[in-house]
């Protein structure tokens, strides 16, 4: 039966089954006794039809969710990709301005109506401590400055945080699990594979989104570009810890880490390719170009950050793709309240659009530039 059948088993269909059955002459209007008799029961069927229908979406991968899509993936040999924590780095001084160490396990917060609260997790040089958040997913990683203390401190001056150094992620969603479900069975990963690679370095908590280069330097070698949790260039620390999850420097080619033996892995952030963009813009008659360049700003960010989420994307499982095209981003610009037009849109003074080159020797990754907005 078909998920199809199941959808025409509502209540009406066996309300009107059920008083079909009724023998001739007997009032079966609603409100009678007969029909308020039925009615229930249909109602309960209707339930029970909603139910079977519900068991048939979730024993197939591209139906089920939550739970049921878990299960699926357990049967596959893989799980869910969990949120992870976002640490940050933090500064303190005493109430005389001079640097403070904290102590590990010190907690602080954010400051506003929903606050980040964190838990010093390393201490470092000059007052700066590395902070790991008390909640997973991305909500920390755009929380930045003031920081009130939990604990209690007699001589606390300042506490600030100064940058994220290791973004979260939140938990796969079921849309992207799905995906990549239904993609293992197009692309088998074995053996250090590209696919195998692409799963292996997917796994590290730090990592958002990876480019695997085979013999970019001769037989054996294996080049990754790696991105955050947050889809930018991966700092030092990320790349580091990449490179010894797959390949650890001390032992490179030994098979030490998930990288098979005889693979000479390099792992590196991408270089960061910045698109310069102007427009012109003309905007309806309560709206001034200034009131929207912060909203262009924003759609700018938004349409690079969607460039960059699919930097990682294998096209046709051979090579890479990224290209930002002026079309799109006119697309989503016209898309803010208040701009009625949009033309002369330039990226880097070029009226063309820009292809990122992704090689094992240079891998371009797309980010804002200078913006100028006219009117």
């Amino acid at each position: 039966m078909s998920i199809a059948d199941f959808q025409e088993y509502t209540y009406e269909y066996y309300l009107e089954k059920a008083l079909a059955r009724v023998p001739a002459g007997i009032d079966t209007r609603e409100g009678s006794i007969i029909y308020d008799a039925i009615a229930p029961v249909a109602y309960s069927f209707a339930e029970e039809a909603m139910m079977m229908q519900q068991v048939q979406l979730n024993a197939y991968i591209q139906t089920a969710t939550g739970e049921f899509l878990d299960y699926k993936a357990e049967e596959q040999g893989t799980r869910r990709i969990a949120a992870t924590f976002a640490k940050v780095i933090a500064y303190f001084t005493d109430d005389s301005g001079n640097p403070l160490t904290v102590d590990i396990g010190d907690r602080f917060s954010s400051t506003g109506n929903n606050p980040i609260f964190y838990s010093v997790s390393k201490i470092l040089e000059n007052g700066q401590a590395e902070m790991t958040a008390e909640i997973a997913g991305v909500a920390p990683n755009k929380i930045l400055g003031q920081l009130l203390p939990i604990t209690p401190f007699n001589h606390l001056g300042t506490a600030e945080i100064l940058n994220i150094s290791v973004p979260a992620r939140d938990v796969e969603s079921d849309d992207d699990l799905r995906v990549r479900l239904l993609n293992a069975f197009k692309t088998i990963s074995f053996g250090g594979n590209v696919a195998d690679y692409i799963d292996k370095v997917k796994e590290i908590d730090e990592i958002g989104a990876v480019q695997v280069y085979p013999t970019w330097d001769g037989g054996g070698t294996v080049r990754l570009f790696v991105l955050d949790n947050a889809f930018n260039a991966a700092n030092p620390q990320i790349v580091d810890i990449a490179q010894q999850a797959i390949d650890p420097t001390d032992a490179q080619g030994d098979g030490r880490g998930l990288a098979p033996i005889g693979h000479t892995v390099t792992v590196s952030p991408p270089t960061n390719k910045p698109i310069d963009v102007s427009m012109t813009v003309i905007t309806d008659d309560f709206t001034t170009v200034t009131d929207v360049t912060p909203a262009v700003n924003a759609a700018i960010d938004d349409y690079l950050l969607s460039l960059r989420k699919m930097w990682g994307n294998l096209v046709n499982a051979r090579q890479y793709k990224c290209i930002a095209y002026r079309s799109q981003l006119l697309v989503e610009i016209l898309k803010v309240q208040g701009v009625v037009s949009v033309s002369d849109v330039e990226f880097n003074n070029l009226a063309d659009d820009i292809t990122m080159t992704l090689t094992g020797q240079l891998s371009e990754l797309p980010v804002k530039g200078s913006v100028v907005v006219n009117g």
